[in-house]
């Protein structure tokens, strides 16, 4: 029998083939899932449909104006905003389509709208959320992607992931599997662990 996750992740898929969010979303998917585990007061009925839904708005931005508005160096941070805003107009929809409750739905949302142009938290669903966004690119995958459509030799990437874990992440659980994943990835490219 289909979870009601199941069904937001039918509904989103669409809106994922794009920057190679249909992976990204499997990935941190299972991340928060591992975090829920350890943040027993986080709420899985906002968290797990906010990882499904949070880039669904990357979609409606033309793929040729994707690149600067994500990754080291944001240059357009209007694309960037734009895709939170439609990412909560699709997400929105799909939700009420759904008949998700309205005031679950309404905390998805505000996580949505800002979760990569927010610095801080809203609450600690939404740092599992932001966490977990960002977890995925320090996996083999993650890195294998990132440093080729940044443009960045792989080495030189995996150190600059490396230096920003104690900057990104908001849970120390977090932190942790941040080092285990980069230290996989370099073990899978030099055959040691650096």
């Amino acid at each position: 029998m289909k979870t009601i996750y199941d069904k937001i992740y039918e509904e989103a898929n669409p809106y994922l083939d794009t920057r190679y969010n249909e992976i990204h979303i499997a990935l941190s998917y299972d991340f928060v899932k591992r975090l829920l585990k350890s943040y027993p007061k986080a709420d899985e009925n906002i968290v797990l449909p906010a990882i499904l839904l949070h880039d669904v708005g990357w979609k409606m931005v033309p793929e040729e104006e994707q690149s600067g508005a994500f990754g080291p160096e944001v240059k357009n941070h209007e694309v960037q905003r734009f895709h939170e805003i439609e990412g909560v107009r699709i997400a929105g929809e799909i939700l009420n389509k759904l008949n998700y409750p309205k005031d679950e739905t309404h905390e998805i949302l505000d996580i949505i709208d800002g979760h990569d142009t927010r610095l801080e938290a809203l609450s600690l669903n939404d740092k599992l959320v932001k966490d977990a966004d960002k977890l995925w690119r320090f996996t083999p995958t993650g890195v294998d992607i990132d440093h080729i459509r940044f443009g960045i030799e792989r080495i030189p990437y995996m150190i600059y992931l490396e230096d920003r874990i104690k900057d990104w992440f908001f849970t120390p659980i977090a932190e942790e599997m941040a080092n285990e994943a980069l230290a996989i990835a370099r073990s899978e490219f030099t055959g040691e662990n650096l």
